[in-house]
């Protein structure tokens, strides 16, 4: 699997940072619009949130899995597409781009997710384009089977680092020993938008994350201003 960034009249990495510094400043980073969406899908309102804090979670994601309603609201599209018109977290920025690259060139684009425990990440398969909020360069190029450094592709809780394997899927391997004196390595397959999605709602839900960091691309970099 190699990178394909000769494609006939469009430079993919100039359009990937055009859209990836367009929607950088588009909209704030914040969970404010998530948790307004799971108290109306879960039918809570702002009195109950403060005196429970717990209640998202226990409401929308009961068992640590998606109330039906929600989790149809997402996979039927509906949230998604809303998704893409809302300010949002690591895994909105990364739907938004995808999305507005492969609308305006589906031939050139065509984009997976990958969940790196607590923060999400969209790739290309074609051309091997990173897009993830955490980089302070823009999209980069994420190639098979290396090594990213921290700003790259990194697990968001430190515990260890992911390498993407020749066959299009993920590898995690932690940091530290477990018990037996062996690093636990696991293989995660890429999701589907609407998953990455309902991942980062309940992520919001269970640690009751609220966050809003504005943000603007000075010279010299990108980075967060809150």
């Amino acid at each position: 699997m190699s990178a394909n960034l000769s494609v006939p009249g469009i430079d993919p990495m100039k359009v990937s940072n055009e859209q990836w510094q367009e929607v950088y400043v588009q909209d704030p980073h914040t969970s404010f619009n998530m948790i307004n969406d799971l108290m109306e899908v879960s039918g809570v309102d702002i009195e109950a949130l403060f005196e429970d804090s717990d209640i998202l979670r226990e409401k929308a994601f009961p068992d640590s899995d998606p109330d039906p309603e929600l989790f149809n609201t997402i996979l039927d599209g509906s949230w998604t597409t809303k998704c893409r018109d809302e300010a949002g977290r690591c895994t909105s920025f990364a739907v938004k781009i995808a999305h507005a690259l492969e609308k305006e060139h589906n031939t050139v684009f065509q984009f997976q997710y990958f969940d790196l425990g607590g923060h999400r990440v969209a790739r290309c398969e074609k051309t091997a384009i990173l897009i993830d909020s955490v980089s302070d360069e823009g999209a980069k190029i994420m190639l098979p089977n290396t090594s990213a450094n921290i700003a790259d592709w990194r697990d968001s809780w430190r515990r260890g680092i992911y390498k993407l394997h020749p066959d299009g899927w993920s590898i995690f391997k932690a940091n530290e020993p477990d018990e037996s004196g062996k690093f636990p390595e696991s293989k995660r397959m890429p999701i589907k938008d609407a998953q990455a999605l309902s991942k980062c709602l309940f992520e919001v839900a269970r640690y009751k994350s609220l966050v809003c960091a504005f943000r603007y691309t000075p010279p010299e970099a990108s980075r967060f201003i809150s």
